[in-house]
């Protein structure tokens, strides 16, 4: 694997917003890996908030929801079929199932078509939208 480190501070990529030019590394790659995390952690985070409330909303509608956790409960019923504990794991499953079957599909078309940029926000806007909902 060869990996290019830059000598010179000119050959680096600059970022479009001076603040963030202090964050900048060696290379170009090494860069991009840092702002990639910076902006998957707020991602994780709120992942991490919005799985423990669903799985809240989850024992709340089958009226299993105690908040103190030292009260020992009996066992939970289900909610659409499914224990409220398992919310957040089908909700995995199904993302990476569906995402195996349509990421190759939207990738094709918008490899072969002349509208890339269009579909490829309007695939990122739906994919948002139904995170969001």
């Amino acid at each position: 694997m060869n990996i290019e480190t830059f000598k010179d501070e000119a050959e680096l990529k600059k970022c479009p917003i001076p603040f963030f030019d202090k964050f900048l590394r060696k290379t170009n790659d090494a860069s991009a890996f840092g702002f990639f995390r910076m902006g998957n952690g707020p991602v994780l985070m709120s992942n991490v908030y919005l799985s423990a409330a669903l799985i809240t909303l989850a024992e709340k509608e089958i009226d299993c929801y105690y908040a103190d956790d030292d009260i020992e409960h009996d066992q939970c019923g289900y909610v659409y079929g499914f224990k409220p504990s398992s919310l957040i794991t089908n909700i995995g499953t199904m993302t990476g199932i569906l995402s195996a079957f349509l990421v190759p599909f939207i990738g094709a078309v918008i490899d072969c078509t002349d509208h890339r940029r269009k579909l490829g926000v309007l695939a990122a806007l739906t994919m948002i939208v139904i995170q969001a909902t």
